[in-house]
């Protein structure tokens, strides 16, 4: 019921104040939580011609980017780099939404723009894919290793990992890994379950 009130006020400030960023970033957001991904060009489209605010791009952008929308992420993550010259680094974001796009090269581009300040264990994830689809597996692996070492406490970070080297026939490198992550987390159950799995 809750939800349903919330719905209601989303879809009343959208009627209300069509011109408010905010009101639309509201609105997409919702759209995607009730699993109406689909209704969601529209709204992101409204949303980069109102010139919002970059705060408001990058979490429309970062939505979209969740809900695999990537060529509308792009554009919007691409108006909020525009937004605030200079940005410095170019944001996770628009790299890996970039490389869904465009392809492993432009996204890795982008990649090497974000300082060693903000390269966690997210960075070298979407790295380590990036390099998998460019064919350069060794250092795929290597970027794998420091997702691990960023955050070792994450059992995604393992997942994320260790499928990766499976889908390439690795199996010892993921099996290395997964062990880590089980002394590591030993009393994590996801952690185990994918020891047992790669085994």
């Amino acid at each position: 019921q809750r939800h349903a009130d919330y719905r209601t006020r989303v879809e009343q400030a959208i009627r209300d104040h069509s011109e408010d960023p905010a009101a639309q970033l509201a609105y997409l957001k919702l759209l995607i939580e009730d699993g109406r991904a689909d209704q969601v060009a529209d709204p992101a489209r409204r949303l980069a011609m109102l010139k919002p605010a970059a705060a408001i791009l990058a979490e429309a952008g970062h939505a979209l980017l969740l809900a695999n929308h990537y060529a509308l992420a792009k554009d919007l993550l691409q108006q909020r780099a525009a937004a605030v010259p200079p940005v410095g680094d170019s944001p996770l974001d628009l790299a890996v939404a970039t490389y869904h796009v465009t392809g492993a090269k432009a996204g890795l581009a982008l990649m090497d723009r974000v300082s060693e300040s903000r390269r966690g264990s997210e960075y070298y994830l979407a790295r380590a894919q990036m390099l998998d689809a460019s064919g350069k597996l060794e250092e795929a692996a290597a970027a794998l290793d420091l997702a691990i070492q960023a955050a070792p406490n994450q059992p995604d970070s393992y997942r994320q990992a260790v499928a990766l080297l499976a889908s390439r026939g690795r199996a010892a490198e993921a099996l290395r890994l997964i062990q880590e992550g089980a002394r590591t987390l030993p009393e994590n159950r996801e952690v185990l379950l994918l020891e047992a799995t790669t085994l």
